[in-house]
């Protein structure tokens, strides 16, 4: 619980929203038959994500002694987008195009990746002193 920080609840937060405005987008696309849209959202979604989890994460490694590498936003983002997700395909109005195995395969190549980035926050997290760099605490 120490490591829940207000920078990674105001991250959820806003996630949140975006995760329910990229849902109503993507199935308003799809509903209308731009299929362009769809990538455009995808990208929109994907970028101001990225952007976000590593702006973050630069303000949380200013308070926080930890070397994580946006593991934790990483982590909250897919919890909050996988959730959100769910419950647009029971609650919303999803599209006639838009099925479950969609969501399911998107939710497993986003599963993978973050192994990966688990992977790497460990590997990483090995080379510094209780979640420091070595050369940060012996300069």
């Amino acid at each position: 619980m120490k490591y829940i920080t207000k920078n990674l609840v105001i991250h959820s937060v806003i996630f949140l929203f975006a995760s329910f405005l990229f849902r109503y987008l993507i199935s308003w696309s799809l509903t209308n038959s731009h299929f362009h849209g769809v990538w455009m959202v995808s990208a929109v979604y994907f970028i101001s994500l990225t952007v976000m989890i590593w702006r973050f994460s630069i303000l949380d490694k200013k308070h926080l002694p930890l070397y994580d590498l946006g593991f934790r936003f990483h982590v909250a983002t897919f919890f909050i987008w996988l959730l959100v997700s769910h419950i647009w395909f029971e609650f919303g109005s999803i599209s006639p195009h838009e099925e479950i195995i969609q969501l399911n395969v998107s939710s497993v190549i986003w599963l993978i990746i973050l192994v990966i980035h688990f992977i790497v926050y460990r590997l990483t997290r090995k080379k510094s002193f209780k979640g420091l760099k070595k050369s940060d605490i012996f300069e």
